[in-house]
């Protein structure tokens, strides 16, 4: 399996852990009910949205699913739209490295968010604190990778139950 292939298999995973019904609890995607153009698109969406400037309708008129299909989908699965999910992934990339810099716009620039205003708007509403707050919260943490994770573990576990809200 080549580098590219393994890291985007990997990051998949990470983000089926995510997924609302758990349907890869234990096999991650290996059940066959995330489909194989559903993996794709996630595997995509992974790379613009660490690499890429894309905004979300850019992204989705270069896929193979129309907007209906794949906010249906996203929100089946994860609870958010693809605009949300685009975030949240641009959002954990940034709160993984946010002690490599200590101004926001280039740790905003780093995962995707083209404006450093667009970044610290975006965190504020996820998180109802600054860039600064965060990652002194992480930075003076006793165990700053175990601060990492609840804070990525609280911005996917929030579309869980927004859609709880929805669909009861």
């Amino acid at each position: 399996m080549s580098a590219y292939k393994l890291e985007n298999f990997i990051m998949v995973n990470n983000l089926c852990k995510y997924c609302i019904p758990n349907i890869c609890k234990d096999n991650l995607n290996l059940d066959g009910r995330c489909t194989d153009k559903f993996k794709d698109f996630l595997t995509d969406l992974h790379f613009y949205a660490k690499y890429m400037n894309y905004d979300i309708n850019s992204f989705i008129s270069t896929r193979k699913f129309n907007r209906d299909e794949l906010s249906q989908l996203t929100i089946k699965y994860f609870g958010f739209t693809p605009k949300i999910m685009l975030d949240n992934i641009r959002l954990e990339i940034a709160i993984k490295s946010i002690t490599e810099n200590s101004y926001s716009e280039p740790t905003g620039n780093s995962c995707g968010f083209g404006k450093k205003r667009t970044f610290e708007r975006i965190l504020k509403r996820r998180f109802n604190m600054t860039f600064s707050q965060i990652r002194r919260l992480i930075v003076n943490s006793k165990n700053p990778e175990k601060k990492r994770k609840e804070l990525i573990d609280y911005l996917w576990e929030s579309g869980k139950k927004i859609r709880r809200k929805i669909v009861v």
